[in-house]
């Protein structure tokens, strides 16, 4: 009979980390001595959110950065995680077509 899993807090930092980084799930699983199902069940929070709580992380360098030069910040960096990992892009997006409104009094 196997052991039930307990997470640990240190634990859970590890998976978040790890899929910020998106580390599959079947490495995450190993780093913390578990199979992937285990992992799913047992810390679906932090592979649901670790990527998007690093992506918020790394745009709010990035803008606090913009708002004062002074800031030490690397821009490059910071530009490359959000194209790669938070699917930002230079293009602009295209311009939406006006709604023609039938009743404009209301």
């Amino acid at each position: 009979m196997t052991r039930a899993h307990s997470p640990t807090l240190e634990a859970r930092r590890v998976v978040e980390r790890g899929a910020s980084f998106g580390l599959p799930h079947e490495a995450l699983a190993a780093m913390v001595g578990v199979n992937p199902g285990t992992l799913r069940r047992h810390y679906r929070d932090e592979l649901d959110l670790g990527t998007a709580r690093m992506i918020g992380n790394v745009a709010s360098a990035l803008y606090e950065t913009a708002l004062n030069p002074q800031h030490p910040g690397h821009v490059t960096a910071c530009i490359f995680i959000l194209k790669t990992r938070g699917r930002w892009s230079t293009r602009a997006a295209p311009e939406a077509e006006p709604i023609d409104d039938p009743d404009p009094d209301v």
